[in-house]
């Protein structure tokens, strides 16, 4: 029973599978990541000890961040179990489903989907052609653009997000971590994030949200195949 409930518990839509963006941030207030990097600012640029102070802060952000995921998904576990046992009792009880922020083509796409039909024929026109733009945004977003062939003369560099903003945000830095990671050098290498997930994230905007989730990095190199393969499945 109790490994039914853990297997349950570890597939539920709910469960917590990253930090929000105020609990990451916390990390950053961590009495040991002020101390680093304060003695990072005291370094001189360029030298092995600053590098080497870098990846021991970069090291100790993971672990942290590593840390409360599991303290958090802990807590929720043992508070899941108590919503297990009130379902068993009141099974009329409605459950809030966990759901990813909708993104603006998704709002767009259920707002059209969902508007109003129109008694004139010109409204029912308009409804129909708002909800075909509708799906076709939505479709670049989930798919990706479309990358037509051009001619060796008239071909230009195709412009993708990120790549050359001046200033990088923190979704774009996390992108770009994740653009570097699944560039394996030898079979041995086992990245932690779904290059199928990078790319898509790659065609979206500088700023949309849903960067953070697709180029997240899985706890082992076995979850980014578990997920690959759920992905994979699901594609097909």
């Amino acid at each position: 029973m109790d490994q039914t409930n853990r297997v349950g518990h570890s597939i539920s839509k709910r469960r917590p599978t990253d930090l929000t963006i105020k609990q990451a941030a916390s990390i950053n207030t961590h009495p040991l990541i002020r101390k680093l990097e304060l003695q990072l600012r005291r370094m001189k640029r360029g030298s092995n000890e600053r590098a080497k102070a870098l990846r021991t802060l970069r090291k100790e952000k993971l672990r942290l961040k590593r840390s409360l995921q599991e303290t958090i998904r802990h807590e929720w576990t043992d508070n899941q179990a108590v919503d297990d046992i009130e379902r068993e009792w009141n099974p009329n009880q409605i459950v809030e489903k966990g759901c990813c922020p909708q993104g603006s083509a998704q709002k767009y796409l259920v707002q059209a989907l969902a508007a109003k039909c129109d008694n004139t024929i010109e409204g029912y026109y308009r409804r129909r052609n708002n909800a075909i733009n509708a799906i076709i945004l939505y479709c670049a977003v989930e798919e990706g653009p479309i990358i037509r062939r051009k001619n060796a003369s008239s071909a230009k560099p195709q412009h993708i997000y990120g790549k050359d903003t001046q200033e990088e945000g923190p979704l774009q830095e996390a992108l770009k971590t994740a653009l570097k990671a699944i560039r394996v050098k030898t079979e041995k290498e086992r990245p932690r994030y779904c290059f199928l997930c990078v790319g898509k994230a790659l065609t979206l905007q500088p700023d949309d949200p849903l960067i953070k989730d697709l180029a997240r990095e899985f706890y082992t190199s076995g979850d980014t195949a578990k997920h690959f393969r759920r992905c994979f499945n699901v594609w097909l």
